[in-house]
């Protein structure tokens, strides 16, 4: 295969978040990705919360950097839906004001995907469309338990959901819906039934106090609830992301090995060039846009070199 069919068409990401397609781009993360995990993966826990501050890049460290290193896991027996650049995952999603109503989706889309009608009846609940499913589950979070048991039963591999920017649970306007209350009676009933189901929430620090209130006032096992906290990127990580692209070796992508991917975009810093990004990024930036300050900085750098030639 040529190295355009392995690397990522553009090398940076301006400000767009890298996707489980991006993931060998995803760099200056390794061992956050790895600590996270290792909190993740124990069998006893259902509901897990990765928090950051708001630019520190969760979304991206969730989809190209924790996904591919959980599912690259030889002992790790969790479905994975096909991913490509023109195909949403579907168990990854974010969660808007109703978020059972996005549970309610993703559900819907990965039950089409099941070969036996009855198996996909099942974890519908009977309902002929998806505007009727939603409306049955979100209604309901017993409802809800039930489907997610008849999918769980139906799939060969542990259930795996991403809802991101699970703050958006909480209205601006502070006025609690149906659906947010019957969310956290889902996640209260997930905590303390045995399911072949793992809830990973995605959000910025300054909502998981209230999202552990929320918990709290409902009788969750905390033994099946764990975090993790992301960090802003280290200046040496930073580093690590601008000359990815510029790399003349080949690259060891967990059991890949993929060319250099100077050969794919063709360009190059002047040395010492990419310190002196990261520096000034440093010094003239709030952590929470490092990231999406640097990603559109590169992009018109490695745009304006391409002109050039």
């Amino acid at each position: 295969m040529s190295a355009a069919g392995l690397w990522p068409p553009r090398p940076y990401k301006g400000l767009a978040k890298y996707s489980r397609a991006d993931a060998a781009l995803f760099v200056g993360r390794g061992m956050e990705v790895e600590t996270c995990a290792k909190r993740l993966l124990p069998s006893r826990l259902s509901l897990f919360i990765l928090h950051g501050l708001s630019g520190s890049g969760k979304s991206s460290f969730l989809q190209a950097g924790l996904l591919p290193h959980i599912y690259g896991i030889p002992q790790c027996r969790y479905f994975r839906a096909p991913a490509s650049r023109n195909r949403e995952d579907p168990t990854v999603f974010q969660s808007g004001r109703a978020p059972l109503k996005a549970l309610a989706d993703a559900i819907w889309a990965l039950t089409g995907g099941l070969e036996d009608k009855e198996l996909r009846e099942a974890a519908r609940l009977g309902k002929r469309s998806l505007e009727q499913f939603a409306i049955h589950t979100s209604a309901n979070h017993r409802r809800m338990f039930r489907s997610l048991e008849r999918l769980s039963a139906a799939l060969p591999d542990k259930l795996f959901f991403v809802i991101d920017q699970a703050e958006d649970v909480f209205p601006s306007d502070g006025c609690a819906s149906s659906d947010q209350s019957e969310f956290f009676n889902l996640l209260a009933l997930l905590s303390n039934v045995t399911l072949d189901l793992k809830l990973l929430l995605g959000m910025r620090s300054e909502y998981k106090a209230r999202f552990d209130e929320e918990l709290s006032a409902r009788d969750v096992d905390l033994s099946s609830v764990n975090s993790y906290y992301l960090n802003p990127i280290t200046e040496d990580g930073i580093v690590d992301a601008i000359v990815r692209p510029t790399m003349r070796e080949s690259v060891a992508w967990y059991h890949e090995t993929l060319p250099p991917p100077w050969e794919h975009y063709r360009f190059d810093y002047q040395k010492g060039l990419a310190q002196v990004i990261c520096t000034d990024l440093l010094r003239s930036a709030d952590p929470s846009s490092w990231l999406p300050v640097l990603q559109v900085i590169c992009e018109i750098g490695r745009a304006s070199c391409r002109e050039r030639v």
